[in-house]
């Protein structure tokens, strides 16, 4: 007797930041809250993971500091681009060094 064959399962869909969903289009299941089914975007500072409102208010997390998940989005964001401008100024600057110091012994 032969198994029946498992369904493929559909690709899944990514939704943006801008875009808000309709009330009938089912959140992705990597968004909801595997205990509260609800959906997860808050940051838990201290444990450095996504979770939902009731977990932060009523839940594991309840004594913890977080931010919300747009905030945190953010300031990594902010970061990310403080920190790639002074690598290049930090480029840059090796550059001149080494400019500097090349006509420095032409001039010896």
């Amino acid at each position: 007797m032969q198994a029946a064959a498992k369904p493929t399962p559909a690709p899944k869909a990514s939704l943006s930041f801008n875009r808000v969903a309709s009330k009938t289009e089912k959140e992705p299941a990597e968004d909801l809250c595997a205990l509260h089914k609800k959906k997860l975007e808050i940051v838990c500072i201290q444990c450095l993971e996504r979770i939902c409102s009731k977990c932060a208010l009523f839940g594991a997390h309840k004594s913890h500091s977080y931010r919300e998940e747009e905030e945190v989005h953010a300031e990594i964001s902010d970061r990310h681009n403080r920190l790639c401008n002074t690598l290049k100024q930090l480029e840059l600057t090796e550059k001149v060094k080494a400019a500097s110091d090349s006509l420095g012994s032409m001039e010896s």
